[in-house]
């Protein structure tokens, strides 16, 4: 499958600022319905000319993991691990 066959669901990248706080990105991914940001930030080196450099992704899970302090673990993510029979 090509990207041009995937073109119709594909959709536009939101960006984030790397000082936004968790609690507003909480509210802009439950106001926006996305689950899924870019974290960028403004660079400047020796005099040139600012840019925006690309720090990573982040996510709904990632939020609500740091909110909480709390690791949350999806079915293939613990698929390593022993199974306690109870």
């Amino acid at each position: 499958m090509t990207i041009k066959q995937l073109s119709s669901v594909l959709r536009e990248v939101e960006h984030i600022d790397y000082t936004t706080t968790c609690l507003r990105l909480l509210t802009y991914f439950k106001e926006g319905g996305c689950h899924l940001a870019v974290v960028t930030q403004v660079e400047r080196e020796d005099n040139r000319d600012p840019y925006l450099k690309k720090s990573g992704i982040i996510t709904l899970e990632d939020v609500i993991e740091e909110l909480l302090v709390f690791e949350i673990e999806d079915e293939y993510e613990g698929r390593n691990k022993e199974v306690q029979r109870l």
